[in-house]
C-alpha cells in the first residue's frame, strides 16, 4: 500500500505543500477511480439483466412438460434429441434468431427450476442435470456470457458493496453486515438511511444517511 502511494506521490507534478494534504488529494484520486470502475460494473450488470428479461419475454419452452419429458424414461433417446432441439434449435451455422430463442429457452428453464441460479455440473443435487446445462452453457456461448443474463454475479455485488464503503466511509466488517432490508427512507429529504452493523461494538448500529442520487444508493436499490 505504502509503495503504491508513493508512487502516486511520486507522478502527481502539483500537490500540497503539506504532506497529509498531499496525501488525500492522491487517496481521493483513487478513491474516484475505483468509484468510476465500479459504477461501470454495475451499468454492465444492470444491461445484461435487461437483455436477460427481453429474452425471457421472447421464451416459448413449456418448462414442466419439457423437464418430465426430457429428464423422464418414457422417451427413447432419438425423441429425445428431437424435442431437445425443438426447445433449443442449435445448427452448426445458427442464426440469430435461433441463437436468441435457444438461450431464451435456457434461461425460462433455469429460472423456473432453480430460481435464477445455474446448476454447475459439479452439484449433485440436480443429478445429470448440472451435465445438461453444461452442455447448452458450452453450445450457447459459456456461463461467464449466460449467468449475468438472470443474476448480478459475485463481482458486482462487490462492487456495489465497495461503492457503499467509499460513500459511507464504514469498514469492511459493517459492509458485510449490510441485509437484504438494510435501507430505509431517511427523516432527511431525498435521503437514504443505511443500517450496518458493528459486531467488535456488541452489534452496535451503524446509520448512514446517504443521498438518493448517490451511487452507493442507486447501485444498493437496484440490486436489491
Amino acid at each position: 500500500f505504502f509503495q503504491v502511494l508513493a508512487a502516486d506521490l511520486a507522478a502527481e507534478k502539483i500537490l500540497p505543500a503539506d504532506i497529509s494534504k498531499a496525501i488525500l488529494v492522491v487517496l481521493r484520486r483513487r478513491l474516484d477511480a475505483l468509484r468510476a470502475r465500479c459504477e461501470s460494473m454495475v451499468a454492465i450488470a444492470t444491461e445484461a439483466l435487461r437483455r436477460g428479461e427481453y429474452l425471457l419475454s421472447k421464451s416459448s419452452i413449456d418448462v414442466d412438460f419439457f423437464e418430465r419429458h426430457y429428464f423422464g424414461d418414457e422417451l427413447t433417446s432419438h425423441q429425445k434429441k428431437l424435442l431437445l432441439r425443438s426447445v433449443f434449435p442449435v445448427q452448426l451455422s445458427l442464426d440469430e434468431e435461433s441463437s436468441d430463442l435457444a438461450i431464451a429457452n435456457l434461461l425460462r428453464l433455469i429460472e423456473k427450476s432453480h430460481g435464477r441460479i445455474p446448476p454447475t455440473e459439479a452439484q449433485a443435487e440436480h443429478g445429470n442435470r448440472g451435465q445438461f446445462y453444461a452442455k447448452r452453457f458450452l453450445e450457447l456461448g459459456g456461463a461467464k456470457k449466460l449467468s449475468p443474463l438472470l443474476i448480478p454475479d459475485s463481482n458486482v455485488v462487490g462492487a456495489v458493496l465497495t461503492l457503499y464503503l467509499i460513500e459511507s466511509g464504514a469498514n469492511i466488517s459493517v459492509g458485510r453486515t449490510l441485509s437484504i432490508d438494510c435501507m430505509e427512507p431517511s427523516t432527511t429529504e431525498d435521503h437514504c438511511s443505511i443500517t450496518g452493523h458493528k459486531a467488535r461494538a456488541d452489534g452496535k448500529p451503524i446509520i448512514t444517511e446517504l443521498p438518493n442520487s448517490s451511487a452507493a444508493v442507486r447501485s444498493m436499490a437496484w440490486l436489491k
